[in-house]
């Protein structure tokens, strides 16, 4: 009877135990970790060198609600808005709240400004969709600060940065975004910009593909073409933009606009066989290209697609 009597003695205060330190590291109701969790998770990234941002999307909407809404509604509102950002951002990222109405993603490997303002949108825009809540039509609204990690930030120093640029954020409106630094938000916008160029680019056949002939040198015969990217320009004129290339790899676009240059070579090839005409094509593929795990695939489909006969070899 002792050793049961100790045994279940034991069992509780270990029950005991992990409810205190799950309260310890827990933000009530929504239980998603909490600062002293996330500051504890910034020592981390503090720790080793690497690339990291913590962004703090402060809910102006849950404040409003305070003094509106009953605490039920609340409740329902806090975490319906949880689950939104929960679906707003990869798995591998940090969602804690660190006030009744604050919350911080921590988003390690980010690297780029550009990165964390588009994450940031994508978090706006769900938590503006329209939210029903008992009867009652709402569109949640929140401003968002950002903050970039460097070397020699301390976790609190990181924190507190994210936390400024909110209040900044706040200052300026409803969902505005924010970086730490002034400069950090300009590069940001252009290189969102420069992506925005890009599809635009894309999207209005302001792209074309231009063919450079390759000579057999004991012929002098013409034995095939290398494809050429060219864009439109303000004059009409068509050329390569200094840089194109790397700006086009650097915005993540080399799938789509590397899989739209081989749609239109596939096509010339496709017109110039209907006449006979059995010469190659030369396409030149970006690494990022080869490392998708479908693009062989994709290639086959397209020459399928086409109908596209081997070259004879003596046109080769």
């Amino acid at each position: 009877m002792l050793v049961r009597s100790y045994n279940r003695n034991q069992q509780s205060l270990v029950r005991q135990h992990d409810e205190l330190s799950i309260q310890s590291t827990r933000f009530p109701v929504s239980e998603l970790p909490n600062k002293a969790f996330l500051l504890a998770m910034l020592e981390q990234t503090v720790a080793r060198p690497q690339s990291a941002a913590l962004i703090v999307v402060a809910c102006e909407t849950l404040q409003d609600a305070a003094g509106v809404l009953k605490e039920s509604q609340r409740e329902m509102l806090l975490l319906t808005l949880v689950e939104k950002l929960r679906a707003a951002i990869p798995p591998q990222m940090v969602l804690a709240q660190v006030s009744g109405y604050d919350f911080a993603i921590l988003a390690d490997g980010l690297a780029e400004p550009w990165q964390a303002v588009t994450l940031s949108k994508q978090v706006l825009t769900i938590i503006n969709e329209r939210l029903p809540l008992h009867g009652l039509q709402l569109r949640p609204y929140a401003s968002v600060g950002i903050a970039m990690f460097h070397a020699g930030l301390s976790a609190e120093q990181f924190y507190r940065r994210a936390v400024s640029a909110a209040v900044t954020a706040r200052r300026k409106g409803k969902n505005q975004i924010e970086f730490f630094d002034p400069e950090q938000m300009e590069k940001a916008q252009r290189r969102l910009m420069e992506e925005h160029d890009i599809m635009t680019a894309l999207d209005n056949q302001q792209f074309a593909i231009w063919l450079q002939p390759q000579v057999a040198c004991a012929s002098g015969e013409i034995c095939g073409a290398e494809v050429l990217l060219r864009q439109r320009q303000a004059d009409g004129s068509w050329s390569l933009p200094p840089a194109l290339i790397e700006r086009i790899e650097s915005c993540g676009l080399i799938i789509p606009v590397g899989y739209w240059v081989m749609e239109e070579a596939c096509r010339q090839l496709a017109a110039w066989q209907s006449q006979g005409i059995m010469l190659p094509l030369s396409v030149n593929v970006s690494l990022l290209q080869l490392l998708e795990h479908d693009r062989g695939e994709e290639m086959l489909k397209l020459i399928a697609r086409y109908r596209i006969a081997p070259a004879p070899s003596s046109s080769r």
